[in-house]
């Protein structure tokens, strides 16, 4: 009866389950037929239900290998013990549309780790044997000709990625975001671009990668590595950069210079360093000799709509010439700890009339503030602005009156308790006239953020009051005003009616006080509560918490951050029953865990 279901339809109905690594793998099993429906959509991105790198599935993509590609690896001293496998029934790489260098090379060196292990006892237990026999064998060193160090699982990376593009029709996601790779931080990965041209002469890269729809790069600070995909890809909506502030392209080339022997061994399998490098000469001197804006990856696509930059980048002020071609089409900016020193940054960003969202969060400027430019987003929806020195606040201000319709969600969160190095005591803290301006000119507000410090409490008062559309509230303090009583009231009894969700992130002492000055003063309609931070959860707070449910009966999660709490187990019981309780994840994100929903009382 299950082949009865056309292909298509089953498809369509399995696509729904594409999160559900449990669902998917139970199909798998019910017939051929399913099977192959199943896989399909299960590889798609296998490597996704994963927590760990996985040689299982590096050794079910080696299964679907190639003759040459073995050939070539076994002549690159791999194991041939490695390609010991039955031939795959189906085949899986043409299922992928999610590829991951990162998470492939990781999963080859576990790999290679399980073999190198298994061989040592092999070996050992082959010369125990030689001695009780007195047998001088020549050949004990036999396990040890093999090779497992980096340009190996390079190579092994790169022939997986060619077996992977020539197979499937198309790559939507595509990760070169090495940084996290323990031999790039070790500075291993010498000539990565050759890695790069190796794969994207693959046999069918054109067509397969013309449909990518986000990439990620990163681990190494040289872009013209990902400038190769230029001519790749034109269709990229989403562009995420990670600088790893560790290898410049000048500490490359010097690393290249004292490492010949290395790069000798690279080019015996088409790593051709010379010719890139004189390439490379030349497009600089081209750059150098005229103004004009050479043509790269970012340039190169048809409307661009999310850049994420995160790390220091000295050239951010060329990078931003680029972004500034996507003007029309960019609805997406964050900046995650970059020096904005260059003032054509701010000028390029300004000129974004569409973005929808921005993010600011640790970023430095050194030179910006002595003009002021006017940032005029009539579209932007949702502003982050955490933890940065930007010098004065005026930017803010501009923002905030000429985004009055549009803004819904705010984060203003320049934690001063927060020390991260020693650009903190520069940060601006924030300040009256910008917290006023909040409630003059961001009263459509759906969502606010805020770290509220002693200068700013009279004017926090007045804002909230005007905030008549909130629905939800972060609320973020200095630690001065975690016994402030008349604090606490004033906030509490000018909640605007319509919030029904209150955080609060507390990380000193406890929230007896706190909960006991919320609750009893709270005339609003909660309907979710909850309590991040250090501060402890003990009975007497529980207690203020079920007389306010009792008094409204609007109160419908309490939400606690894992381990915050010093409750008996009969207060739980109790408690479980009322509301629902549950443990939260990222901070703003409502995420039930199964686990400790009810909190695990048996």
């Amino acid at each position: 009866m299950a082949n009865l279901l056309p292909r298509e339809s089953l498809e369509q109905i399995l696509y729904h389950f594409k999160s559900d690594k449990k669902t998917l793998v139970s199909c798998v099993l019910v017939n051929r037929f399913w099977c192959s429906t199943a896989s399909s959509i299960l590889y798609q991105r296998p490597f996704k239900f994963l927590n760990n790198p996985s040689p299982k599935l590096i050794r079910t993509l080696i299964s679907c290998l190639s003759q040459d590609s073995k050939d070539l690896l076994i002549k690159s001293h791999v194991n041939p013990e490695i390609f010991d496998l039955p031939n795959s029934k189906l085949n899986y790489p043409s299922f992928i549309r999610y590829l991951d260098y990162e998470l492939i090379y990781n999963s080859i060196f576990e790999l290679f780790k399980e073999i190198y292990e298994k061989q040592q006892n092999n070996n050992n237990n082959k010369l125990n044997n030689n001695k009780l026999n007195n047998n001088n064998d020549n050949n004990n060193n036999y396990y040890y000709s093999y090779n497992y160090g980096i340009i190996t699982k390079r190579l092994f990376t790169i022939e997986l990625f060619k077996l992977i593009i020539s197979s499937t029709s198309v790559i939507k996601h595509l990760i070169l975001d090495i940084q996290h790779i323990q031999d790039v931080i070790n500075d291993g990965f010498i000539n990565f671009d050759n890695d790069i041209k190796s794969i994207l002469n693959t046999f069918n890269s054109k067509f397969c990668l013309s449909q990518i729809k986000k990439i990620e790069y990163g681990g190494i600070d040289d872009l013209e590595i990902m400038n190769l995909l230029k001519n790749y890809c034109n269709q990229i909506k989403s562009l995420d950069i990670n600088f790893c502030n560790r290898m410049t392209k000048s500490e490359i080339k010097t690393i290249t210079t004292t490492n010949t022997n290395t790069s000798n061994y690279i080019n015996k399998y088409n790593y051709n360093n010379n010719k890139s490098n004189n390439k490379l000469n030349k497009s600089n001197k081209s750059i150098k000799s005229n103004n004009q804006l050479s043509k790269d990856l970012i340039n190169s696509q048809f409307g661009l709509k999310k850049i994420t930059l995160r790390g220091r980048y000295e050239n951010l002020g060329k990078l931003f010439s680029s972004i500034e071609t996507q003007i029309q089409s960019l609805t997406f900016l964050e900046l995650f700890e970059c020096y904005l020193n260059d003032r054509i940054i701010m000028e390029i960003i300004s000129k974004f009339f569409n973005l929808e969202i921005l993010k600011f969060i640790e970023c430095y400027n050194t030179t910006y503030g002595n003009k002021m430019i006017p940032l005029n987003f009539k579209k932007l929806k949702r502003f982050e602005f955490k933890r940065n020195n930007l010098g004065n606040t005026d930017p803010l201000l501009s923002i905030f009156k000429n985004s009055t319709e549009s803004l819904k969600e705010l984060v203003l969160n320049q934690n001063v308790n927060r020390i991260i190095d020693r650009h903190s005591r520069h940060r601006p803290r924030v300040n009256s006239m910008l917290v006023k301006s909040i409630g003059l000119y961001c009263q459509n507000l759906f969502y606010l953020e805020i770290f509220i410090t002693q200068n700013i409490i009279i004017q926090w008062y007045d804002t909230l009051k005007l905030l008549n559309n909130l629905k939800k509230l972060f609320i973020n303090i200095i630690k001065d005003l975690s016994n402030n009583e008349e604090f606490w009231i004033n906030t509490t009894i000018n909640l605007p009616p319509s919030l029904s969700a209150l955080t609060i992130l507390i990380n000193y002492d406890n929230y007896n006080n706190i909960l006991c000055w919320i609750m009893e003063n709270c005339n609003i309609n909660l309907e979710i509560l909850q309590l991040l931070g250090r501060g402890l959860v003990e009975p007497k707070s529980i207690e203020h918490i079920i007389n306010y449910y009792y008094k409204f009966g609007s109160l419908k999660q309490l939400a606690l951050k894992e381990y915050s709490y010093t409750l008996k187990r009969e207060i739980l019981l109790y408690v479980k029953d009322l509301f629902k309780v549950s443990f939260i994840g990222p901070i703003g994100i409502y995420e039930e865990c199964p686990k400790h929903s009810s909190l695990n009382i048996r």
